[in-house]
């Protein structure tokens, strides 16, 4: 499989069972699912020069996802997914830093979400974020990422919400106050819930 470098040229597939790349040296990227909808597992593993996923364009549920040892820095394909219905695994991507794609997630069931061994993350307030929600159910395992993000002791205190409205401090406009809708009528940068004039910029 070491000559396969591009897979794609699957638009047309709705459905399937699995979908496995597995130990393809070369391979740097996956396209060409634009028009699937349900997948029950995908499994990406020892892709070391993968550094792309698109196509991915529909797919809303997901029953087993596993990405290891790719070369991926996002996990923007999953923008659309909502649903991981069993394990959802994320371990050896030495260039991953990105997973805020996780965030449109509305479902995962009692299984197991572990993200592991990816030195460069760490931002894993996406993790909280979904803990926050109620969304993670199940047994979340965080481990060996960068500082930030290798346990979720560290997620916790390197994401402070303080008032638990769903917006992380650093980047709310009302820190002590609930504004999870982030209003700023005036536009001053100050949310109306804690702006003592929320009509007249201050």
């Amino acid at each position: 499989c070491d000559a396969i470098t591009s897979i794609s040229g699957f638009s047309q597939i709705t459905k399937l069972e699995e979908i496995r790349f597995d130990e393809n040296l070369n391979l740097t990227s996956i396209n060409g699912f634009e028009a699937l909808l349900l997948v029950k597992s995908i499994w990406i593993n020892d892709n070391f020069n993968l550094n792309s996923i698109t196509g991915f364009d529909i797919l809303g549920e997901i029953n087993i996802l596993t990405l290891w040892d790719t070369g991926l820095t996002n996990l923007d394909f999953m923008s659309n997914v909502k649903i991981i219905s069993q394990i959802l695994s994320i371990r050896d991507n030495p260039l991953l830093t990105d997973i805020t794609a996780i965030e449109g997630f509305v479902y995962i069931a009692g299984g197991t979400v572990r993200i592991e061994r990816s030195p460069q993350l760490t931002d894993c307030c996406s993790v909280r974020l979904l803990m926050q929600r109620n969304i993670l159910n199940g047994v979340v395992h965080i481990e060996g990422n960068g500082t930030g993000c290798s346990s979720l002791i560290e997620i916790y205190e390197s994401c402070p919400d303080t008032e638990s409205d769903g917006i992380f401090d650093s980047e709310d406009n009302c820190i002590n106050d609930a504004n999870p809708l982030q209003t700023d009528t005036d536009m001053d940068g100050i949310g109306d819930g804690c702006d003592n004039c929320p009509q007249t910029p201050n």
